[in-house]
């Protein structure tokens, strides 16, 4: 990839072929490693795999973050704190979703009881559809990961920016990064899909997650706040999947005897997004495995690539 160099630092040759052996052998599309912005791992199932635009699923959510990151900074929110009740305050916005706000929908704990995606989708309005939602849970008290917060800070974005989110992010983020080919789905109001839809590159993917590495920095110039990188990825309430932490959109592993600090965004089937800041270390993968098996990313990148490089 003409956008990173090749670098000197090189994978321990006793994880490297047990490490290909698996990604032969498993549903890997990509994997690929970035150390001090030098490309020193990278493999593809088929040639060309890198700069195949492919869906990325709830990696989506981790790109929507930003996104509210660069609005708040351009002053189109006051802050996390702002309640729905002042973003939609011209629809009919019903009482119990008044005191929900930014913050609330970034980390999952708006409290909204969510049965699936699959009645939304087939909704002709997702935002209505999820306003017409019970919450189940005080906002602010408990995780739930639904894709229901994601589309309404999609929606919130596309309602103070007049733009959608594919729109506001191709041109205060993207187009900084030279991302050229990215595509986001739309619901049938035309708002773009907060929680999944979005279609991406997986070169494109590591230069996101080095923008993250140098806290909002790409190429030298600042294309997001730097408090906002910092703080988004800091853990923000404890999830339901074991240790795992989240933040604003992203997740996060924190430190313990056997692994380091990291953050990642994640998405159905193995889409990962690893940024690693100790070891300056951003590690992209991609793959078609099954829901339940999407999890195996993470077990090869604590396994093989988390500590296994030297120079």
């Amino acid at each position: 990839m003409k956008r990173f160099s090749a670098g000197s630092v090189s994978l321990d040759e006793k994880k490297k072929e047990a490490l290909e052996k698996e990604l032969r052998h498993d549903p890997v599309r990509t994997c690929s490693v970035l150390i001090e912005d030098q490309l020193v791992f990278t493999y593809e199932s088929e040639r060309g795999d890198m700069e195949t635009p492919r869906k990325v699923n709830s990696i989506t959510k981790s790109i929507l973050s930003a996104a509210v990151g660069l609005a708040i900074e351009h002053g189109y929110f006051e802050s996390v704190n702002e309640p729905l009740s002042r973003v939609f305050e011209n629809g009919n916005l019903p009482e119990r979703y008044k005191e929900v706000t930014i913050e609330d929908l970034l980390t999952m704990r708006s409290g909204i009881d969510w049965a699936g995606n699959k009645p939304m989708i087939e909704s002709g309005d997702w935002t209505d559809f999820i306003f017409n939602q019970s919450l189940k849970d005080k906002p602010g008290t408990t995780f739930n990961y639904v894709c229901a917060n994601s589309h309404l800070l999609s929606a919130a974005v596309q309602k103070r920016t007049s733009l959608s989110a594919e729109e506001f992010v191709g041109k205060h983020l993207f187009a900084k990064l030279n991302i050229k080919d990215a595509v986001w789905d739309k619901d049938p109001k035309g708002i773009s899909t907060g929680g999944f839809g979005l279609e991406m590159k997986p070169a494109d993917l590591l230069a996101f997650g080095s923008l993250y590495l140098h806290n909002g920095r790409f190429g030298g110039e600042a294309v997001l706040n730097e408090e906002w990188v910092r703080t988004s990825t800091e853990e923000k309430t404890g999830t339901d999947m074991g240790n795992q932490r989240y933040g604003y959109h992203w997740w996060v592993n924190p430190e313990t005897n056997r692994l380091p600090y990291f953050y990642y965004a994640a998405g159905s089937g193995g889409k990962y997004i690893f940024v690693v800041p100790d070891r300056k270390m951003v590690c992209v993968f991609t793959s078609d495995y099954s829901r339940k098996e999407g999890v195996k990313p993470f077990t090869l990148f604590t396994r093989y690539l988390l500590k296994g490089f030297k120079k």
